[in-house]
């Protein structure tokens, strides 16, 4: 574990910078500080005085502001471009429903996430190849949802709940403003709420969180890409998301290829989501396999908070 000294004086070094929430900060630092295996033996073992002055720091410390740089310029951009494509969805919507161009519409939003642009060819039979496992469902949590909400005209599905959960607030309030106008055309009763899914190893914070948004229980939870990711992060955190869902069935997903530089990875996803639900004693019921992404379906035996 890096020193709270090391990662207090990292977050005030980058708040003087950017705008950034401090997790965000502590997740990006601690992905280059875990590979420096020079750094870590060094200040796991309690030796940090002078550790500004450490060439390795300084690197892990550079290459961190850099990924911020680029991420807020990034989501900057892409955020530009999500309005002007909802006020056209919105003006379509309107006046045609949900029609080819509406749809149209809704791919070009998923495209401005690199994890839904992904799915982007596989979402129109994507949710039939899960419901035909899982049923249909009335209740969804979609954990950590990037811009997956505007995949709900492709679920197929009528008068249904579909709760969903991102970590920036700006996220949360866009994708409510959707929900607004797409509840006119699909029997849908729709929120997303702000979470860190880093809090969730509180177990007072899990249950407070259930109770406050009404997530006592669900028929289907998707874990879409997010394990793979959370358990390189902080190996061990998916015990404590995956052990609070209240859900029949959990649908957690991998890629099958690095998301930025291509790299061939399934094998890798695979086996860390495996070793995950195995800690648990959880079993797979389903593998759903798509050009990009590796889908495990996990059969939740109780419903309530443990």
């Amino acid at each position: 574990m890096i020193p709270r000294q090391i990662v207090e004086f990292v977050k005030s070094k980058i708040k003087k910078q950017y705008e950034i929430d401090e997790k965000e900060i502590e997740r990006i630092f601690f992905s280059y500080a875990i590979k420096d295996k020079k750094f870590m033996d060094r200040v796991v073992n309690g030796k940090i005085e002078g550790f500004e002055r450490l060439s390795s720091f300084k690197e892990i410390l550079k290459k961190t502001k850099k990924e911020i740089y680029y991420n807020l310029r990034q989501y900057k951009r892409n955020a530009e471009q999500r309005k002007v494509l909802f006020k056209k969805l919105k003006r379509i919507l309107e006046k045609e429903g949900i029609s080819e161009n509406a749809i149209k519409i809704h791919e070009e939003i998923l495209c401005t996430h690199i994890s839904s642009k992904e799915r982007i060819d596989t979402y129109p039979f994507f949710y039939d190849r899960i419901f035909e496992f899982t049923g249909k469902p009335k209740r969804i949590l979609d954990i950590a949802c990037g811009m997956n909400p505007f995949s709900l005209p492709f679920m197929k599905l009528n008068d249904f709940t579909y709760i969903c959960t991102e970590l920036k607030q700006e996220d949360c309030d866009f994708i409510n403003s959707y929900f607004k106008i797409i509840s006119k055309h699909i029997n849908v009763e729709a929120k997303a709420i702000r979470l860190n899914l880093f809090d969730l190893t509180s177990e007072e914070f899990g249950k407070k969180f259930i109770e406050e948004n009404d997530l006592m229980k669900f028929d289907v939870v998707f874990l879409l890409k997010d394990i793979p990711v959370m358990e390189r992060l902080r190996k061990g955190i998916s015990k404590y998301i995956i052990r609070w869902l209240p859900t029949n069935y959990i649908v957690i997903s991998g890629s099958k290829k690095s998301m930025v530089k291509g790299k061939e990875i399934k094998k890798r996803e695979e086996r860390l989501i495996r070793r995950v639900l195995n800690e648990l004693n959880l079993n797979i019921a389903s593998k759903i396999e798509f050009e990009n992404e590796i889908v495990f379906i996990v059969k939740k035996n109780n419903h309530s908070y443990r």
